[in-house]
């Protein structure tokens, strides 16, 4: 797990708030998966987060960094109601907009933005992507 999906992954798993709103898969963890498709045994409603729409070069004079972009993508069954999907969508949105996290060999890494929370339904499953832009210096 590269160094950007496991700063992702623990500030979603960390999340007793978030993690409350989810399924649990395998040993009673939080269904929130690095990977897709997921696995044909978890039920809705989980968490997608896997590789970087982008990752960009934000160097500057001194310093080595990155400008990373990722999708963070969360679905539930569909009741009639998006209400769910959309509560799991804010609550990933309040994890990350302007926040900071740690990022293995990174000194400063931050969260500059969330831009967006788009819609992905699907036939049977409500769905909303979160995007997050994030810049982080090398250690």
């Amino acid at each position: 797990m590269s160094d950007f999906t496991k700063a992702f992954y623990d500030t979603l798993v960390g999340d007793a708030t978030l993690t409350a709103m989810l399924s649990e898969y395998a040993e009673n963890t939080p269904a929130v998966f690095t990977v897709a498709p997921v696995p044909e045994d978890a039920e809705l409603p989980y968490i997608i987060t896997e590789g970087e729409i982008a990752n960009l070069p934000f160097d500057t004079k001194s310093l080595n960094g990155r400008e990373v972009i990722r999708d963070i993508r969360c679905y539930t069954a569909a009741s009639g109601s998006a209400s769910d999907v959309e509560e799991i969508a804010e609550r990933v949105r309040a994890l990350f907009h302007w926040q900071s996290i740690s990022i293995d060999n990174y000194e400063d890494s931050f969260f500059t933005e969330v831009s967006n929370i788009l819609t992905a339904d699907e036939d049977g499953v409500y769905g909303r992507i979160v995007t997050v832009r994030m810049i982080a210096m090398e250690a």
